[in-house]
């Protein structure tokens, strides 16, 4: 894996997006990158990589580097979680929370 200098701004944002989804999912933020495939964990993982994602701010790497996996875990992260909000509620409801937290923390920058 790609070593990654993690700034302040991707910390503070990592801790926002683990806040959100753990929560949301019921998930322990402290072992939400575990090496554990459960589903409800899973979901969570997708979530928090999604929100990195949102704007231009983190690169793909970087957010790997965050979330202990690679590059391609982030894009099918980001995949998997687009394809869910279409056909399930639980995720369609967690994006509508997402794309509110990120006003919010758009507001804060300010």
């Amino acid at each position: 894996m790609i070593e990654v200098t993690r700034s302040v701004f991707a910390k503070k944002k990592l801790a926002r997006a683990k806040k959100v989804c753990c929560e949301f999912w019921g998930v322990d933020p402290e072992t939400v990158f575990d090496k554990n495939r459960e589903r409800k964990i899973m979901n969570a993982k997708h979530s928090i990589r999604y929100m990195l994602s949102l704007g231009n701010n983190l690169t793909l790497a970087q957010i790997g580097g965050l979330t202990n996996c690679d590059h391609s875990n982030v894009v099918h992260s980001k995949n998997t979680f687009l394809n869910m909000v279409d056909v399930d509620g639980d995720f369609a409801a967690m994006n509508r929370a997402i794309l509110g937290s990120e006003k919010v923390s758009e507001r804060e920058a300010l």
